[in-house]
């Protein structure tokens, strides 16, 4: 399902969600309350684990967040000429789309839709496994079976779950960890956000390993008080499966183009 087919988004905390998406895009909370788009410059990320949007660093890139009835454009604060002139012909009183913008000639997507899914407490679907438990960073024998089950994933791809992380859990077979699952947190006076990553052992996928680690620490941050959160790319249809078969549903998606 991507954000052009979104289905109506009902949260209990959506105003905190609305509050935290804010910050996170750098744009007012009513903009995300209101029908049509709204371009604005992008702004340094407001907590170190945000992902910078790289329209921030690159003058030709233009990112574009998508929700149910609104869009937010982030340019670069010198923006490109060519972007400059591609804005001047966008609609802004409607929802602006992705096509919206690949239909200039000089414009490309670059990389992939990003969703962003949330669990309301009442749609999660628990999948308890006695084989998960809690991690932590301060015994060295959980240290050391997180920094091997490391080694049989790609690098870049490490920081989606680490024993650093606030909360971490680990599904535990064969006295070694082959998943886990960990959460960054996102507190202010306006919202409180758990966001998950999971790691799991290629010889192990396909076993529900993922979902039961996942499971384990959205019951964590729920039985806390936090608003859960998940995000991924479009291609990796597992991630997505994964946040569904929780009870998981989307708000929005990102998406960056770059202008030649």
């Amino acid at each position: 399902m991507t954000a052009q087919s979104l289905d109506t988004f009902q949260h209990p905390r959506l105003n905190e969600i609305q509050h935290y998406t804010a910050i996170r895009l750098g744009c007012d909370v009513n903009d995300l309350k209101n029908s049509g788009s709204v371009i604005l410059s992008a702004k340094p990320k407001a907590y170190e684990d945000f992902m910078e949007p790289s329209s921030l660093e690159e003058a030709h890139v233009i990112s574009l967040a998508q929700m149910e009835n609104c869009s937010i454009v982030r340019k670069n604060p010198q923006e490109s000429e060519a972007v400059k002139n591609i804005l001047e012909q966008i609609d802004c009183s409607k929802k602006l789309l992705s096509e919206d913008f690949l239909k200039f000639n000089n414009i490309k997507q670059d990389g992939y839709e990003e969703p962003y899914f949330y669990l309301n407490p009442k749609d999660f679907k628990a999948f308890p496994d006695s084989n998960v438990i809690k991690l932590s960073k301060e015994n060295p024998e959980h240290v050391a079976m997180v920094a091997s089950l490391h080694e049989t994933i790609e690098e870049k791809m490490h920081w989606f779950s680490e024993i650093e992380h606030p909360v971490i859990y680990g599904y535990m077979l064969d006295q070694k960890i082959i998943g886990i699952a960990s959460h960054f947190l996102f507190e202010s006076s306006e919202f409180k956000v758990a966001a998950g990553g999971v790691l799991v052992n290629p010889e192990y996928r396909r076993r529900n390993i993922g979902k039961a680690v996942v499971s384990a620490i959205c019951e964590w941050a729920l039985q806390r008080d936090y608003i859960v959160e998940w995000s991924s790319w479009d291609e990796n249809i597992a991630s997505i499966n994964l946040a569904k078969s929780l009870g998981f549903k989307q708000f929005l998606s990102e998406y960056e183009f770059v202008v030649n």
